[in-house]
């Protein structure tokens, strides 16, 4: 697969860029006025794709071309007359097709000049990611340079960068920036300036779209490849079997997993648990706050109130269902049996005798009922037929209210 650079141009205010000697760390140092020739110096490219408006400055780019030979008199018309058409924002896509094969030659790699709108609004931005997307073919090693272009684009670029490695399968090399306004001098008098790789932010983008998709279906499992990114790998497994269970229903053997896998990674190295992980660790943690409710009624009631807020109404119901079930048997002192099919069948049944043949009910009957009729509808797909055209069971928003009423009239002493 080919390795493109992409970079974007713009314009400064002094009309032309500063020469500077770009620091790689590597013990490679480049002197430029124009950032993606060192990178293609820097980085041996298969293309180089230059992005541009009407009124980038095309024209700067005659200027350093590493490893060429100095422009001749054709060449130097040509860029006259382009940074005329610049300089009135008429650049069109005939003189970039010319520009294209001049800096081709000059610096030994298939460069092509494209023209992009200024990105004012969410059109124009998007015909940026197209144009983009038109020169990376599925699985190329992409880097993207962000030095020369307009104060907005490298949020632009950031974004570019996601939507190239999710929807082509890109491989994100890197996200550059020439620091030239970071430049120090040398002994010798030199600027110096760094050159900064910011696809690290690639990962924060990452962890904020683990987190939402947490949001939206409850399954803390998203957070285990990034954790394995991190170096926690070896307490990883816990982390997806604990969320295995969670998900088919088994919040017992879910707590203890996330036991061993917390335990695991608080024993870790300080340094492991810096940077990323300490920036979203408190976030994480309250995703599972059920994890540290003490009964094992009231981490089932804080799951259901969970799968509630995700429009999960299925695991809902069964786990604020299960959580009476096993609250009743804690207030027995049954605690070691609430595992037990049998116990639990039994406690209910017992419940469900006393209640029916007393005059008044237990005043959380009525609730344990409607939440039981509710469990077997939504469980077996209306065993009931009187509940089938229910008003609660009509639309998401009617199912929402009705199951947080029953929540918050049976486990009113709960945390929410």
């Amino acid at each position: 697969m080919a390795h493109v650079l992409i970079s974007f141009l713009g314009k400064t205010q002094q009309g032309a860029y500063d020469s500077v000697i770009y620091d790689f760390r590597d013990a490679k140092h480049y002197k430029s006025a124009i950032f993606p020739y060192v990178l293609c110096k820097q980085l041996h490219p298969d293309k180089l794709l230059l992005l541009g408006t009407t009124g980038s400055m095309w024209d700067a780019l005659q200027f350093d071309i590493i490893g060429g030979a100095p422009l001749n008199s054709t060449d130097r018309g040509f860029f006259s007359t382009v940074k005329t058409a610049a300089k009135n924002d008429q650049i069109d896509e005939c003189r970039l097709n010319e520009l294209s094969d001049i800096l081709s030659l000059h610096l030994s790699v298939e460069c092509i000049c494209r023209l992009i709108p200024y990105g004012r609004d969410l059109d124009e931005q998007v015909r940026i990611l197209e144009v983009m997307a038109d020169h990376a073919e599925e699985g190329d090693r992409v880097s993207l340079d962000i030095t020369h272009g307009f104060r907005h684009l490298p949020m632009l670029a950031q974004l570019s960068a996601l939507y190239l490695r999710d929807a082509r399968k890109a491989e994100i090399a890197g996200i550059y920036y020439g620091a030239r306004d970071m430049a120090e001098k040398d002994r010798t008098g030199n600027e110096i300036a760094p050159v900064i790789d910011l696809r690290g932010l690639l990962h924060i983008a990452d962890w904020s779209a683990a987190l939402h998709a947490y949001d939206k279906d409850g399954d803390y499992g998203v957070f285990a490849d990034l954790l394995e990114q991190e170096g926690m790998g070896r307490h990883i497994a816990r982390l997806r079997e604990a969320a295995f269970l969670e998900r088919t229903n088994r919040p017992r053997g879910a707590h203890k997993k996330l036991s061993l896998f917390l335990k695991g990674v608080k024993g870790e190295d300080a340094e492991k648990r810096k940077g990323i992980i300490g920036l979203f660790w408190p976030t994480l943690m309250s995703r599972l706050g059920w994890y540290g409710e003490t009964l094992a009624s009231s981490r089932q009631v804080k799951l259901a109130r969970i799968n509630l807020e995700h429009h999960d109404f299925v695991r809902s119901v069964i786990f604020a269902f299960e959580g009476f079930v096993t609250r009743l048997m804690e207030e027995q002192g049954k605690m070691d049996k609430v595992d037990i099919y049998r116990e639990r069948d039994k406690t209910k049944r017992v419940y469900e005798g006393r209640n029916e043949h007393c005059s008044p009910p237990d005043t959380a009957f009525e609730g344990y009922k409607q939440l039981r009729s509710l469990r077997n509808n939504l469980a077996h797909t209306y065993t009931d037929e009187k509940q089938e055209d229910s008003s609660e069971l009509a639309n998401a928003e009617s199912l929402s209210k009705s199951m947080e009423a029953l929540l918050n009239g049976l486990f009113s002493g709960e945390p929410k």
